[in-house]
């Protein structure tokens, strides 16, 4: 799936991506205004902060490694049923 942008997520209908740009400077400013309110619990202030990072910036890759039994190499079967 090499260039696949969107994440392998199903494509957002018209109406969606209307609703998401209508709403979307508002949105902004709710999260903004969440992540800089002290009477907020930290938490919320922390995840606001880090939404806001992760869609300016994306998500770090993360890198995922998949081995065996005792970290050697993947063992598959295929097993065929043969009842017809």
């Amino acid at each position: 799936m090499a260039g696949n942008h969107n994440s392998g997520r199903r494509p957002r209908r018209l109406e969606e991506r209307g609703l998401i740009a209508k709403t979307f400077d508002d949105n902004v400013r709710l999260v903004v205004k969440l992540r800089d309110d002290l009477e907020v619990p930290p938490h919320v202030r922390l995840d606001a902060a880090k939404y806001l990072i992760d869609q300016h910036i994306g998500r770090p890759k993360q890198r995922v490694e998949t081995t065996g039994e005792n970290g050697g190499a993947i063992t598959i079967r295929v097993k065929y049923d043969n009842s017809e």
